[in-house]
């Protein structure tokens, strides 16, 4: 599924229509910036997978009625996207990034594998800060080292 939400740039009033794909992930950064003025309007989406619920921030911008973007851009924290573009070039837009990358499986156990790739990733990335804390002991040959692993 693809939720559109438009957002107004802080600095210049640019409007960028933000698709976003709700997929499997719990949360994941959104990098944009504006199509206009080059500024970052980066941030962070939250999506509820046991309790339902879609959440998400975006910096240097805010929240816009105007459905008149002058910017599309997609965000996905699974698939590959579309670049962002003028408005006018992306309005017929309408496949979701997940069908998209569906298209070009090869084998029926594809997704399944990528899932469990993507999954391994973000248990990683989960450990991260106690794998750099261990390596920099290592690397400094620490007397702490034994202690942390």
């Amino acid at each position: 599924m693809v939720f559109n939400t438009f957002i107004k740039c802080q600095v210049c009033g640019c409007i960028t229509r933000v698709r976003l794909q709700v997929g499997w992930q719990e949360e994941h950064p959104i990098e944009v910036t504006c199509g206009k003025c080059g500024t970052s309007l980066s941030g962070k989406v939250k999506i509820g997978q046991d309790c339902p619920g879609l959440n998400f921030s975006f910096d240097n911008a805010d929240d816009a009625q105007d459905e008149n973007a002058d910017y599309v851009v997609e965000c996905s924290g699974e698939f590959p996207t579309a670049k962002q573009a003028e408005a006018a070039d992306l309005e017929g837009l309408v496949v979701t990034p997940f069908i998209r990358y569906m298209n070009c499986m090869k084998t029926d156990d594809s997704y399944e594998e990528f899932v469990q790739a993507v999954s391994q990733l973000n248990a990683t990335a989960k450990k991260w800060k106690n794998y750099k804390r261990i390596l920099t002991l290592a690397k400094n040959n620490s007397e702490h080292l034994i202690q942390e692993i």
